[in-house]
């Protein structure tokens, strides 16, 4: 039997679904740490963030699908600056991982920090995570840290100004077999956009990785 999620205060109330995120950043940590605070996300989901080593990222959610209900998400969060020769064994490992077990990626090109800068309005093929970074130097007034967050970042008014200027990521580039965003592209938008009730849950059934078939 599957432990209540509520407080014997709670217990007339609906169950809300569950959202389970798992992350490897302290930035989307912190992040969607804060985000679930939102009355907008709280009307609709109980969120629960767990950070996670890119290694076990994936293993650790498919071992949690388990606990779930038809009604409850769960999705990892992961940056593609792992595109780096060295790192590419893992990313594609990750995305394979994803797919077997049906999991929602959310991908960002190159870093999750693409998303914070979304609300400035400002857009770029970003290749590298330094080069993002530079920018949120310019807009915080000083040098960004990792993890840094300020209050508009995950404000309702903020989130609404990030979800009006992203662009739409899909999936045009290919990695090791997969599809990836463009540079500069952030899939959390869309995840967000779900937590906020503005976008359906099955939006992020498009999200799980599938292996390209080899031409001819």
């Amino acid at each position: 039997m599957k432990p209540s999620r509520q407080t014997p205060r709670q217990s007339h109330r609906p169950l809300l679904p569950l959202a389970i995120l798992f992350v490897e950043g302290k930035t989307e940590f912190n992040y969607f740490n804060k985000l679930k605070q939102l009355v907008e996300v709280r009307r609709s989901w109980q969120v629960r963030v767990e950070q996670q080593p890119r290694s076990k990222l994936v293993e650790t959610a498919r071992r949690k699908t388990s606990e779930l209900s038809r009604k409850d998400i769960i999705c990892c969060v992961m940056d593609t600056e792992a595109r780096q020769a060295d790192q590419l064994p893992e990313l594609r490992k990750s995305l394979h991982q994803a797919d077997s077990a049906k999991i929602p990626i959310i991908l960002s090109n190159p870093c999750f920090e693409v998303w914070l800068i979304a609300r400035h309005g400002k857009h770029s093929a970003w290749q590298k995570c330094k080069d993002v970074e530079r920018v949120l130097d310019d807009v915080l007034g000083h040098e960004y840290r990792k993890g840094e967050l300020t209050h508009q970042d995950t404000s309702m008014d903020g989130v609404n100004e990030a979800l009006s200027n992203a662009k739409t990521p899909g999936r045009p580039l290919h990695c090791e077999g997969y599809s990836i965003p463009e540079a500069g592209r952030t899939e959390a938008c869309i995840l967000v956009s779900v937590l906020v009730g503005k976008t359906d849950r099955a939006a992020l059934n498009d999200l799980i990785p599938r292996q390209q078939s080899k031409p001819g």
